[in-house]
């Protein structure tokens, strides 16, 4: 993905490491699409309540927030709707192909000259306790058994 991506692995997920070694490959890569799923649905969350997915913490409102209903980082909706994922081996890669995707993410100088500050709206990411949430949702669990 060009313009930005988020990777998970299964090392993200001290908790059940010792289980990946009983899955087939066919298991792995249907844990990896579930991840993937999650992922874009914690995405889609961090766009609708305007907040980081990592730390909860709220993103700055753009100049154009409220004026003519505009939401910040969704006057299209193309970023949020551009945001996907990919299985390669044991990782999930969540991200955008949009060149803009990453100064939305990360934040930093953007615009002729590297003149607008543009500030940290991370709309990928998950909260460090997740991977082991996740794990224990019933979908998952049902993979061990």
């Amino acid at each position: 993905m060009a313009g930005y991506s988020f990777s998970v692995e299964t090392r993200d997920f001290e908790s059940a490491i010792g289980l990946f070694s009983k899955l087939t490959p066919r298991q792995i890569a249907e844990l990896g699409a579930m991840a993937g799923v999650e992922l874009i649905k914690l995405s889609r969350e961090a766009f609708g309540s305007k907040r980081d997915p990592a730390d909860g913490s709220a993103w700055r409102a753009s100049a154009s927030e409220g004026h003519r209903g505009r939401s910040t980082l969704r006057h299209t909706g193309r970023l949020m709707r551009s945001v996907k994922y990919k299985v390669e081996g044991s990782s999930v890669l969540a991200g955008s192909h949009l060149v803009y995707a990453r100064i939305h993410q990360e934040g930093g100088s953007a615009g002729r000259g590297r003149s607008v500050k543009i500030p940290r709206r991370r709309y990928l990411g998950h909260r460090k306790e997740w991977p082991d949430r996740f794990m224990r949702t019933l979908e998952v669990r049902r993979l061990f058994t």
